[in-house]
């Protein structure tokens, strides 16, 4: 199913999760999916993706390899902040991990 664009109703799920994906869409679609995962969330929406380009050689070979194969949307995603964003749709970190180069967010949909 299209995330961006998700065929189920204003809080169908109490948790809903998505992880090493959104770096794959682009911006607009990106922020779209966060809104409707907003709108189909009752509590609480789990994020992991990355924060920080990768820092091994071996892994930057590989992104540089995929982005000019495939015409990614990661070099985008990895200047955004995703944290504003998060925000920006209704997405309030409660909880924020990070390794060096991926974030963990959990995030309270509250809703008025």
């Amino acid at each position: 199913m299209d995330a961006s664009k998700l065929e189920f109703d204003d809080d169908s799920f109490d948790i809903s999760v998505i992880c090493m994906a959104l770096h794959e869409m682009p911006r607009l679609q990106r922020e779209r999916a966060l809104a409707e995962m907003r709108r189909v969330t009752r509590y609480r929406v789990l994020i992991m993706d990355w924060i920080n380009a990768p820092a091994g050689r071996f892994w930057r070979l590989g992104v540089t390899l995929v982005e000019r194969l495939e015409g990614s949307f990661y070099e985008e995603f990895i200047r955004s902040n995703l944290k504003e964003v998060l925000i920006k749709y209704g997405l309030n970190p409660l909880v924020y991990e990070e390794d060096s180069e991926i974030g963990i967010f959990l995030c309270s949909t509250w809703k008025l």
